[in-house]
């Protein structure tokens, strides 16, 4: 997709809205360079290429070196400290994923760009 076609989406998002509630939109709807902000650990829209150069939108989250300890059986997978002893996930970017088996998921591609996550609607 183009940059021309994914500004047109963002507009076409607006549409309809108030001149403020537009403006609030736009504030969140734009895709940002990965940054410190963008590796802050919460939840983010993340924008990557696929191994088939297809983009890809997920959300994920941004985990840093020996912050999340690893509490699964297959040790081999997660990073080994050797002042506490323990095993740690791996520093990078997971998906996060709805599913009774797994949270999440490593996201060995590359990150390309981020933006917040909208807020969820209010119950009806």
């Amino acid at each position: 997709m183009s940059d021309k076609n994914e500004l047109q989406n963002e507009v076409d998002a607006t549409e309809g809205l108030s001149s403020a509630e537009s403006a609030s939109c736009n504030d969140l709807l734009y895709w940002r360079p990965i940054d410190d902000e963008a590796k802050c650990g919460r939840k983010r829209l993340l924008s990557l290429l696929n191994e088939a150069g297809k983009r890809r939108t997920i959300v994920g989250f941004w985990v840093n070196k020996f912050s999340i300890e690893d509490d699964s059986d297959e040790y081999e997978h997660g990073d080994f400290n050797e002042e506490d002893e323990m095993y740690y996930w791996h520093e990078g970017w997971y998906e996060s994923i709805e599913s009774h088996e797994f949270s999440c998921c490593h996201a060995i591609k590359t990150i390309t760009h981020w933006m917040p996550l909208p807020k969820f609607a209010e119950a009806i």
